[in-house]
């Protein structure tokens, strides 16, 4: 029986792996621009709406006056057939009281 053995000449150290990750800098002197330079709208937020959160959307007050029928619930009559028998199977997996797992 004959043995086959390869040598591999191309070595990789962690050097020059980290090689490839060093910053280059392009050498202008351009200060970069500002992050944002509008000024943030000014909320209405009530004393308890919370601030300690990123990205925490302004408080928007009820719309007691929206008219529900204009309003698009499903955008195809697939979607409506699809949704309606997920949510009642799940209905009938709920008021049934059996649950669908083997051994019972």
């Amino acid at each position: 029986m004959s043995v086959t053995t390869t040598r591999n000449a191309v070595t990789c150290n962690a050097l020059s792996v980290l090689a490839d990750y060093e910053l280059h800098h392009s050498g202008t002197s351009d200060p970069a621009p500002a992050p944002n330079s509008h000024p943030a709208p000014a909320s209405q937020n009530p004393p308890e709406w919370p601030t300690d959160h990123r990205r925490v959307p302004n408080c928007r007050p009820i719309n007691r006056d929206l008219d529900q029928s204009q309003r698009r619930i499903y955008n195809n009559n697939g979607e409506w057939a699809f949704i309606t028998v997920m949510l009642r199977g799940v209905w009938l997996n709920a008021v049934s009281g059996v649950a669908l797992v083997p051994g019972y």
